[in-house]
């Protein structure tokens, strides 16, 4: 375009102006008419195998507007030819030949094809001159044999915009057929590709020698790209050349940048093919940025690293995602291949189609919340999760919710079984589809306090026989279950003694836990306990330092809070036997005062003791033997299969007194486990009646079989406990 400014206007050079604007309408006007075509030759087939014709293929470089070509010429060596009249679309191909049916027949395709009176390509090199309608050379090709092609393989351009009479601007066709007439060439367009088409996909900056430094690139598109000429740039560093003539990269596929590929593929085993020679040089091991840039010079791809990113040498750094930028942090970290590194290899923290990480959980006792980040690229709906509290329950909820990628959400388990103590647990995302499953799992710890009221000092054997030890039985009289890890327990007689935490035990609802300073002499002791040696917390040491007379015991939480404590004396001992070496202390009431010397009794039990199991004296105040209590299900069995017909039981309780009662009713299944809740703490009144729809705590339908309910009454005035003991059947569907 010609442009033409006029600053001044004085009305006697009116004349002036408009000439000069009418030379300035004619200037513009013939500057477009003889604007430089952009067509190219493209692609030039010299050395066909027959009976495949001589072609050479034209490309208009102008995305915009198509070229005609009438009046257009085309001269090899001396010998000029017209060429008919035609037209190349924008971004257009067009092939000439001289036999376009032979052509057709041995490279098929929907591409356009002029035949005319070609001039023959000599295989030895010639010189290609396209000439438009006024006879400017529009382009000019002086191709030599050295430049590539042969033997079938056409001679295809790189970058249709920079000069033919470069050679590195030229190379063999790489794609299978051997040529790409009427199509893109396989080398690559070089203003086609796109950011990230090849990318930074794993570094080892801090390698272990004899290992080299290397850069590992992905092309994540689907064509095959030559990197000649491409440029590497380390830091401030000047710009290293790949050279031309290296491997091309096949779609979706790795290949290794290094300085030294020989050192490497001998280190690492890997084929030469594998590995792009170019002196990048060295790598800073506390960081540094990487760019990656094409024939053209436009940036690729781009990354920025630090040290801290690994903790040790010989440790790569992996790319996650590489649709991602290179320059984002977050889109890094160190590799978890055991080797170190992952070279040409899938890299171990790659984004994957369905990955569901777990990434946090509050944990509370109930609600426990957790926070679920969908890594992956795949939505994903229905996450399964599984919760195990150590060795007490294995919970599963399935949670209906939409994640999408790069997104996450927060779900709750309520209601989970309560207990007391410190508990550790494992929570994991249980999706048979999750494709990474180093990042499902989390490990924490619910802890709480184990209140003065769930955990009594019930028996105490300080005096053994030989072969026994010292030991200390504790009750839960509770309706939780109580972990005993994270609690402590002290014996001497001003606390002083031994003290220690407790190892991990769990004590089931209404039964006992053994604190032994040897489990084996237990065992050996009492062999009828060998079914329950879980039970037993064993400090594997020769005593508890509980003295014959005047010592105390001590069991506290972490924060020092008691949970229960008892001074006693050999005094309290009531039985008539001079000797009362092997004879146990056992406690009356669980609910009443722990240092009342009253509420202890010298054991009758014929074994002198009963570990693990219910004293020989009274266990509680008042049992209740004149009072009336019952309880029953009915239908039982029952079938909640949703058919309309005996799909609930109703338990019914009846007490012939009127006292009133704080009920409580847990459901067992078959291994001791509380499964369902049905009553807690209620206040009730001579009668009662819950009803029972087969399901557990967390809505899920319990599976057939036999179940162990107790019932447990307990009121203040008087002070008394009854309990009951009575099965629930659930049958399978009725047919």
């Amino acid at each position: 375009m010609c442009d033409i400014c006029i600053t001044v206007y004085p009305s006697y050079h009116r004349f002036i102006l408009i000439s000069l604007l009418v030379a300035a309408v004619l200037c513009c006007s013939f500057a477009s008419l003889h604007a430089q075509a952009r067509v190219a030759v493209n692609e030039i087939m010299y050395a066909p195998i027959s009976p495949e014709p001589e072609w050479i293929e034209l490309y208009n470089a102008d995305t915009n507007l198509p070229q005609n070509l009438t009046g257009w010429s085309l001269q090899i060596s001396s010998k000029s030819v017209g060429l008919p009249p035609a037209s190349i679309a924008a971004s257009g191909y067009l092939v000439l030949t001289k036999d376009s049916n032979a052509l057709r027949q041995q490279r098929p395709g929907n591409y356009l094809i002029v035949q005319l009176a070609l001039p023959s390509l000599r295989n030895s090199g010639d010189t290609i001159i396209l000439f438009d309608s006024s006879h400017t050379v529009v382009d000019s090709v002086p191709y030599q044999p050295s430049w590539g092609a042969t033997n079938g393989r056409s001679l295809e351009r790189r970058d249709a915009e920079a000069p033919g009479t470069n050679p590195a601007n030229w190379g063999t066709c790489i794609a299978t057929s051997g040529a790409t007439p009427g199509a893109r060439n396989s080398l690559g367009m070089v203003a086609d590709l796109p950011a990230l088409a090849i990318v930074m996909n794993e570094v080892m900056f801090a390698p272990v020698k004899p290992e080299s430094e290397w850069i590992e690139i992905l092309n994540t598109t689907r064509d095959t790209i030559d990197m000649g000429g491409w440029q590497v740039v380390v830091g401030q560093g000047s710009p290293k050349t790949i050279s031309f003539g290296t491997p091309p990269v096949p779609p979706d596929s790795l290949m290794i940048l290094t300085a030294s590929d020989s050192a490497l593929a001998s280190v690492r085993g890997i084929s030469r093919s594998r590995i792009i020679s170019v002196p990048i040089g060295a790598l800073n091991n506390s960081g540094s940025q990487i760019a990656l840039r094409d024939l053209r010079g436009n940036t690729i791809d781009t990354m920025w690293y630090a040290g801290s990113w690994i903790a040790k040498d010989g440790v790569s750094i992996e790319r996650i995602d590489p649709a991602r930028p290179g320059y984002e942090p977050t889109n890094w970290n160190a590799c978890e291949d055991t080797s170190g590194s992952t070279i040409l290899r899938p890299n171990t923290e790659r984004i994957l189609p369905r990955d569901l990480a777990l990434v946090n959980i509050s944990a509370t006792d109930s609600p426990l919340t957790l926070t679920i980040f969908n890594a992956g690229t795949d939505t994903v709906r229905g996450i399964p999760i599984v919760l195990i509290r150590d060795a007490l329950d294995t919970i599963l909820s399935i949670f209906d919710s939409v994640v999408a990628p790069r997104d996450s959400i927060i779900v709750s388990i309520a209601s989970l079984p309560t207990c007391f103590g410190l508990l550790n647990c494992v929570a994991f995302v249980a999706d048979s589809l999750d494709m990474r499953h180093a990042n499902d799992t989390l490990r924490f710890v619910l802890a709480e306090d184990i209140p003065a009221d769930s955990l009594v000092i019930n028996e105490i054997m300080f005096d053994p026989q030989a072969g026994n030890c010292e030991w200390l039985e504790v009750y839960n009289p509770s309706s939780r279950w109580v972990g005993m890890l994270g609690s402590h327990f002290t014996g001497g007689q001003k606390y002083t003694g031994y003290s220690s935490p407790l190892p991990q035990t769990i004590i089931p609802p209404f039964d006992y836990g053994l604190i032994a300073s040897h489990d084996t002499l237990v065992l050996a002791t009492y062999p009828t306990l060998q079914s329950r040696k879980k039970l037993i917390l064993d400090f594997n040491r020769i005593s508890l330092e509980l003295t014959n007379d005047s010592c105390s015991v001590l069991l506290y939480n972490d924060d020092l809070t008691t949970i229960d404590s008892v001074r006693y004396y050999s005094s309290w001992h009531t039985t008539p036997q001079t000797d009362r070496t092997g004879i146990s202390l056992e406690r009356v009431a669980w609910n009443h005062a722990s240092n009342d010397p009253r509420n202890w009794k010298s054991s009758s039990d014929p074994a002198g003791a009963t570990p693990l199991a219910p004293n020989s004296a009274a266990h509680f105040v008042d049992t209740g033997a004149s009072a009336v209590f019952s309880a029953s299900f009915s239908p039982n069995p029952f079938s909640p299969d949703g058919d309309g017909f005996e799909d609930e039981s109703v338990l019914t309780i009846l007490t012939g007194d009127d006292i009133s009662y704080a009920m409580r009713v847990r459901l067992y299944d078959g291994v001791g486990r509380v499964v369902r809740m049905l009553a807690d703490v209620a206040t009730f009144f001579r009668e009662s009646t819950l009803t029972f729809d087969g399901r557990n705590d967390h809505g899920q339908t319990l599976p057939p079989g036999l179940y162990t309910v107790l019932v447990e009454l307990s009121s203040q005035s008087p002070i008394r406990l009854l309990t009951k003991v009575i099965a629930v059947a659930i049958a399978g569907k009725r047919r």
